[in-house]
């Protein structure tokens, strides 16, 4: 699981051996740090993406400059 916040949006990237439990605790902590970033920067709010291991969106892919699927790890 990651957390990243490019400044516009956050994601939440779940493996594909996330446990039940570790993503509703991951979900609770995105939701407890874009509720933190509310408080603290009221002015640029951040929308909330799930995003899942093999179904990445460009949105969160062009958050690496290097990522490519021509050089994605062996399942």
């Amino acid at each position: 699981m990651m957390i990243l916040d490019n400044g516009e949006q956050v994601f939440l990237w779940l493996g594909s051996k996330c446990s039940e439990v570790e993503v509703k605790l991951a979900y609770k902590s995105a939701l407890v740090y874009i509720q933190h970033l509310r408080a603290k920067e009221p002015e640029r709010p951040r929308k909330l993406f799930l995003t899942l291991k093999g179904k990445e969106s460009r949105r969160f892919t062009k958050c690496f400059h290097a990522w490519s699927f021509h050089k994605k790890p062996p399942e």
